[in-house]
């Protein structure tokens, strides 16, 4: 054996459940989206591999926003009738496609098939528990769970008391306990961000992950790089994304950008007339994404090939080969050059595999399977790696764009963070209140408020309304709140009605947002 690889998906959604708008809002439809083209078929692919004896170990991080959407009934039931409804459209589109585009026809039968395996998958094999069904391939060993941030929030930029960044990591702990019965071994820190203040909030013990710029530049400089976990001074052992695992697959000229794969900008949403597509489409009448794109990326230009799903799949294969290879050359040689084998860390959005990148799944069960065959580089989970590691303190850093916080706090962003910081020093100024039902639906509002996802969706320029909106509803929710505490008055009606709105978090505890110590940090 000449080097470990780390496997991790980062699986995380904003909290975007709107139980009684009519018609349904388009960002439900962003968690249906990647449950059916993400979620369920790395979930079947994954218990497909255990139950043919297939060994491999991944780990999968889980942010507390979608474990609460994965438990919501209301969700749920949603999500069963909206797999019912695409159900019928694919039974439609075999027709239409038989009749009028026979080239399109394969992948349609092939869209028919897959949503058949993806019904029965949430229905009858895992019983709408998807939660479950992780947790059931965690106690054989395939899966190392672990958690981020409670909404994902963007902790250096929150961490202005530390209060607010040590609430995020205890409520998410919290939520961690609840739903499997354990302590999060590690953490992915939303964006890979850290600083000192992230490094005072941080509990206990474990492992989280950074941008390997994170560890390049550690003080004193880590004798490894990035290719061996380092331990900070408070304890915590750190693992480096390897930039080469993140070009080959995530970047532009990465393997899903190759002309076989399925071109995911083409949808039978945007392509088909009206009349037609109507009733697949929004309620509003405005057209969105069905998940039926018949055409391959083919080039850079508009022209589209016909999408074949066998060579998708092949190709996928190949891909996997391909990578493999590149870490098994990657370990021999680093493993020469530093006398012990290296640890090689590649992370991936859970969501990029399936949902952007149809192929994805496919890709990463050919990686498991060929892994299993070779005895060069060995699948790890990160709390097996052997120690000791070097004592050392990670430099500031994230794996946005530049590798710092200015993707967060460009013109787009920067306006946010007065209003987050004035909601929570407002916060803190009533959390002695006697009231916890209304203190806690603060705590929610608040930490909604802080939600990275908002931030992200401003700078991209993407759905910036909707992020615009879903800030100022949470901050506005938290001075209604704020404002009753501090007069004793709380308009019960009106609380619980927030209360079935942003519904997340049962057990949440407004003493999490008190002082206390983390990792032996002393308070100032």
């Amino acid at each position: 054996m000449t080097g470990y690889l780390i496997l991790l998906l980062d699986a995380h959604l904003p909290w975007v459940r709107h139980r009684g708008e009519v018609p349904r809002p388009l960002e439900e439809f962003w968690l249906f989206d990647v449950i059916t083209e993400s979620y369920l078929p790395l979930l079947g692919m994954m218990t497909g591999l255990v139950e043919e004896g297939i060994p491999f170990r991944l780990t999968v991080s889980l942010s507390p926003t979608l474990l609460a959407m994965l438990e919501d009934e209301y969700l749920r039931q949603a999500y069963q009738e909206h797999l019912h409804h695409r159900l019928v459209l694919a039974e439609q589109e075999l027709s239409r496609t038989r009749k009028y585009e026979p080239h399109c026809h394969p992948s349609a039968e092939m869209y028919y098939h897959r949503l058949r395996w993806v019904h029965d998958l949430y229905v009858d094999v895992f019983g709408q528990n998807l939660i479950g069904a992780f947790d059931r391939l965690r106690k054989v060993g395939a899966l190392e769970l672990i958690t981020t941030a409670a909404t994902h929030a963007y902790l250096p930029l929150v961490a202005h008391r530390p209060e607010m960044a040590r609430a995020q990591m205890r409520v998410a702990q919290g939520e961690f306990r609840r739903h499997f019965g354990l302590e999060p071994p590690g953490w992915w820190l939303p964006e890979c961000a850290w600083s000192s203040d992230v490094d005072a909030a941080l509990e206990g013990q474990g492992y989280f992950f950074l941008d390997a710029l994170g560890l390049m530049g550690a003080e004193p400089r880590p004798q490894a790089c990035h290719y061996a976990p380092i331990q900070t001074p408070s304890g915590w052992t750190v693992l480096g994304r390897d930039p080469e695992c993140h070009r080959q697959v995530w970047s532009p000229e990465g393997y899903p950008s190759d002309p076989l794969y399925r071109e995911f900008y083409r949808d039978i949403g945007w392509d088909l007339p009206l009349e037609y597509i109507g009733p697949w489409i929004h309620g509003s009448g405005q057209r969105m994404n069905t998940g039926f794109k018949y055409w391959r990326i083919t080039g850079p230009t508009d022209h589209k090939e016909p999408y074949l799903p066998w060579q998708g799949r092949q190709r996928a294969w190949e891909h996997a080969g391909s990578f493999l290879e590149s870490r098994q050359r990657q370990a021999q040689w680093l493993c020469e050059q530093m006398g012990r084998p290296p640890v090689v860390v590649a992370p991936y959005s859970a969501e990029l595999l399936g949902h952007r990148w149809f192929e994805g799944p496919f890709w990463l069960e050919g990686l498991l399977r060929q892994l299993a065959s070779q005895d060069l580089i060995q699948l790890e989970h990160p709390s097996q790696l052997p120690g000791p590691f070097q004592v050392t303190t990670p430099a500031v850093s994230s794996w946005s764009e530049g590798g710092f916080h200015q993707a967060w706090l460009d013109e787009s962003t920067d306006w946010v963070y007065r209003h987050l910081h004035q909601a929570a020093e407002r916060f803190l100024e009533v959390r002695q209140a006697q009231h916890q039902r209304a203190l806690r639906q603060a705590a929610r509002e608040l930490l909604l408020a802080q939600s990275s996802d908002w931030l992200s969706l401003l700078h991209a320029g993407s759905h910036a309304e909707y992020a615009r909106r879903r800030l100022c509803e949470h901050l506005g929710n938290l001075a209604w709140l704020c404002d009753g505490l501090e007069r004793n008055q709380v308009d019960d009606e009106v609380l619980a009605r927030l209360e079935e709105r942003d519904c997340l978090f049962p057990e949440l505890d407004p003493e999490d947002f008190h002082g206390g110590l983390g990792s032996g940090q002393e308070e100032g």
